[in-house]
């Protein structure tokens, strides 16, 4: 289970969270785009580092309780569809990602 603080209308990831470096870019945009989660996103937080822009926060439209669901489902099918694949792709492959979310 991921471990995420929720505080009203936004969920910031725990400092201890890693998210798998393809989930990190396309979080957000499926996230934007509704998608399979169906959540919209009102603005999202990114900080710098040294391996690149790590996405650190996610401010929903949604209630807690339903933004919650939703991104522990999106993380975990994330991060198995990333462990599953061969070799790194530091760009994100969105159409892969995306069918096994479908």
């Amino acid at each position: 289970m991921i471990d995420l603080s929720v505080s009203g209308m936004r969920i910031e990831v725990a400092d201890d969270v890693d998210f798998p470096a393809d989930a990190q870019t396309t979080a957000a945009l499926f996230l934007h785009k509704g998608g399979p989660l169906y959540v919209m996103v009102r603005c999202a937080f990114n900080a710098p580092t040294d391996e690149g822009t790590r996405l650190m926060g996610l401010q929903f439209i949604e209630p807690p309780s339903t933004v919650r669901l939703a991104l522990e489902r999106f993380m975990k099918l994330a991060t198995r569809h990333l462990q599953a694949r061969s070799g790194p792709d530091p760009t994100g492959d969105v159409a892969s990602l995306e069918a096994a979310l479908g």
